[in-house]
């Protein structure tokens, strides 16, 4: 079973998961099956928490879905969506799976090690440190400032 005890931090993972989508893939169609990907990814945990459980060994989410499958997620799956991208186009379509797979990984990495991530931000770039500490995509010492869209920093 999946414990996530910080709801809000996860939505703010996912946040900003959407906000770096949105900035790095230029093919509007992939965009928005990532961004849709992400969403159903949320609503599936938001529904079927029970039935989700994070390995941390192998850094995996197995998912039993409405379909009655048991999927392994961690950037690969065996649902419909990842074979038949491969089968078609040699490229998996964006699933719901491996988003929250990632969304999941990225939680519980920043949950486990926050001061470890934070330090060495503020190592690789002390000047802009405070500036990217809240934005979890953002490798340390990225280039990249943050800027503030709607109720986005991206």
């Amino acid at each position: 079973m999946l414990e996530i005890k910080d709801q809000n931090f996860l939505l703010e993972i996912a946040a900003d998961a959407v906000s770096q989508t949105e900035m790095t893939l230029t093919d509007k169609g992939e965009r928005d099956r990532w961004i849709n990907a992400i969403a159903n990814g949320l609503k599936m945990l938001e529904d079927n928490w029970a039935f989700i459980t994070y390995q941390p060994e192998s850094k995996s989410l197995l998912i039993l879905s409405e379909s009655n499958r048991i999927y392994s997620a961690n950037g690969v799956c065996q649902c419909k969506a990842f074979t038949e991208g491969i089968r078609t186009r040699n490229k998996p379509f964006p699933c719901k799976h491996r988003a929250l797979a990632r969304l999941v990984r990225l939680y519980f990495e920043l949950q486990e090690k926050p001061e470890k991530i934070l330090r060495a931000a503020a190592s690789v770039a002390p000047d802009r440190f405070a500036e990217t500490s809240n934005a979890p995509y953002l490798k340390p010492g990225s280039p990249r400032k943050l800027e503030k869209v709607g109720n986005y920093n991206i």
